[in-house]
């Protein structure tokens, strides 16, 4: 059976176009970036920890993959033992920007102790 030489070039493009959407997960499982922002930007290291005062804290290295500033939101949600919504500051989205090439890092303690796990999540800042 021949394939036909333009259905052949089709499948070779398509292949080469999906191998370029390569998709880059963050590096914990708790942390949701808006698909498109992939492409823009990474996370390169990410810590959680217990402070001094025994609060979960979370610390994220996120690096600006292109030349221009990066305008960004981010949120995070913490919850208890039991999966309950811990109500915090954190809870709102906050604006932060991260110049072209360079690193922000992102620190987010919990807001008390019951708070024992987290949700954090980044998206590019909404243009109004």
């Amino acid at each position: 059976m021949r394939i036909p030489r333009s259905l052949l070039l089709a499948s070779l493009a398509l292949a080469g176009m999906l191998a370029g959407c390569r998709t880059v997960r963050p590096p914990d499982p708790r942390v949701s970036l808006e698909p498109m922002l992939g492409r823009k930007m990474h996370v390169t290291q990410f810590i959680v920890r217990r402070n001094e005062a025994n609060l979960v804290e979370i610390q994220a290295t996120l690096r600006n993959l292109g030349s221009r500033t990066l305008p960004l939101e981010t949120r995070v949600d913490w919850f208890d033992l039991q999966g309950l919504k811990q109500e915090s500051l954190t809870s709102k989205w906050s604006s932060l920007s991260i110049s072209g090439h360079t690193e922000y890092s992102l620190r987010v303690t919990a807001p008390n102790e019951a708070a024992t796990d987290f949700r954090c999540y980044i998206r590019e800042a909404r243009r109004n």
